[in-house]
């Protein structure tokens, strides 16, 4: 990634141009030679140059304390664009505060005004070619950096970022005869040794990518794409540890830079370390939120965690993003089958991931969940079956313990009627002992003596014949 650079250098420089003729109409960018359409110096009133000079101030200001406040310099410059619109570099250095803001239209305007007060201002052009890489349009930015190069041929910054464009469309023979183009008009031309070394990324020479990182280096030790060269070529080669540490500096250098989040975050997902696989997605999905992938990642960390329903939610916005995002219906499948227990809606989505991924395998996953749902749902069948019948049979064990309970109630009514009815009668209750009239004989009746021990009872008398 180029390093946005403001132009601070004196003002007696930056003013050094003559005026001239403007460029043709038909140019995209405005851009000539030194001296063509420029705005003649000596008529910049010297309010506009003190102007430029407090917002140079400003930026040293900052750059001195190591601090950046871009919101600062945002409002700082609007008010020198204000009172020097003359001066070409105030719009670039305000369209370069507004490109680092992420504010890409406003930038533009700023460079295209910058290059309109002074044609000459390359530096302008080439940052309208960056932002159109950054808007996904590389056939674009290529014009720019061919038109910079066809006004000033031995600009070898712009012949890097040529490179590096012509890198990505994947034809890496004529990317490095440009970046080595460039390293002959510059030695010191930073951005083709980062070409250079991603080509030989692309090509997995790890060794050569890594030494061609260090040449960088020693240029411009804090480029975060030369920190990130080196994590991958570390990758390359398994050394795991040293990416982390190379990872971590690109993300010191630029915290939003997503291609380190995302090699983080698929290391953390090796290790199935989902609290770090949602740390480094949350930079992700605020950069990208239509990012479907992302959210079905998002779905997997969250049941792998614990979240089912947060699950399910992720897996949902990814399908209102992409409807036939095939792993988002995987996701619910798994969620609903082997977490939530409810076979149909999984099986439901299995078939909607097997209708988009007409060519899985047998034995595919979803193929599985389905197998898995239909026999969850013949074991719930069964077992509401089985508590169907231990509900009747607990009823019917009710009804009779309500019955028997009913039965007992009846019969002791009706022994307290009968025994209401006894006693108003007279009749002794059911079960009382009838009452003794003498314990022992009757009144004044003598008891006959026991014969003493020894003596011989009377004998009965005989019977008469």
């Amino acid at each position: 990634m180029r390093k946005l650079e403001l132009i601070v250098l004196p003002l007696a420089l930056l003013l050094g141009a003559c005026p001239g003729a403007q460029t043709k109409g038909d140019d995209p960018t405005n851009l000539s030679r030194p001296g063509k359409g420029a705005v003649d110096p000596a008529k910049i009133e010297a309010d506009q140059k003190r102007a430029f000079e407090d917002g140079v101030r400003a930026i040293t200001e900052q750059r001195e304390a190591k601090v950046e406040d871009l919101q600062a310099l945002d409002s700082k410059w609007s008010r020198v664009v204000r009172d020097a619109p003359d001066i070409g570099e105030v719009h670039h250095n305000h369209g370069v505060i507004l490109e680092r803001l992420g504010r890409l239209d406003e930038a533009e305007k700023a460079y295209r005004q910058a290059l309109r007060v002074k044609p000459s201002l390359r530096q302008s052009a080439q940052n309208l070619a960056v932002i159109q890489e950054k808007r996904g349009n590389p056939e674009q930015a290529a014009k720019i950096y061919q038109q910079v190069l066809r006004v000033y041929p031995e600009d070898a910054a712009a012949r890097a970022r040529l490179a590096e464009v012509i890198r990505t469309r994947g034809d890496n023979d004529r990317a490095e005869s440009l970046a080595r183009a460039a390293l002959e008009r510059e030695s010191d031309t930073a951005q083709a040794y980062v070409v250079l070394m991603k080509i030989e990324l692309d090509r997995e020479n790890p060794d050569m990518a890594r030494l061609l990182a260090l040449k960088a280096m020693k240029l411009t030790p804090d480029d975060p794409d030369l920190h990130f060269g080196m994590a991958w070529a570390d990758l390359l080669q398994k050394k795991e540890a040293s990416a982390r540490r190379h990872l971590a500096k690109v993300l010191e250098l630029d915290p939003q830079r997503l291609d380190a989040h995302l090699a983080l975050l698929e290391l953390a997902r090796a290790h199935q370390d989902w609290a770090a696989v949602q740390q480094h997605l949350a930079p992700i999905l605020e950069a990208e939120p239509e990012n479907a992938a992302a959210w079905v990642l998002q779905g997997v960390a969250r049941r792998a965690q614990g979240n089912p329903d947060e699950a399910l939610a992720s897996y949902e916005k990814a399908l209102q993003i992409a409807p036939r995002m095939a792993d988002a219906h995987l996701g619910m499948a798994v969620v609903y089958q082997r977490v939530r227990q409810e076979p149909k809606p999984a099986i439901e989505h299995a078939q909607k991931y097997l209708a988009i991924e007409r060519d899985a395998p047998p034995n595919h996953l979803a193929r599985k969940l389905i197998q898995e749902a239909e026999e969850t749902i013949k074991v719930q069948e069964e077992a509401a079956r089985m508590e169907a019948e231990a509900a009747r049979m607990e009823e019917e064990m009710r009804r009779q313990e309500e019955e028997m309970k009913r039965q007992e109630e009846e019969a002791a009514r009706k022994a307290a009627e009968e025994a209401a009815a006894r006693e108003a009668a007279g009749e002794p209750a059911e079960g009382a002992p009838a009452e003794v009239e003498a314990a022992e004989g009757s009144p004044g009746e003598e008891t006959p003596e026991a014969p003493a021990e020894g003596d011989t009872p009377p004998e009965d008398p005989p019977a008469e014949g």
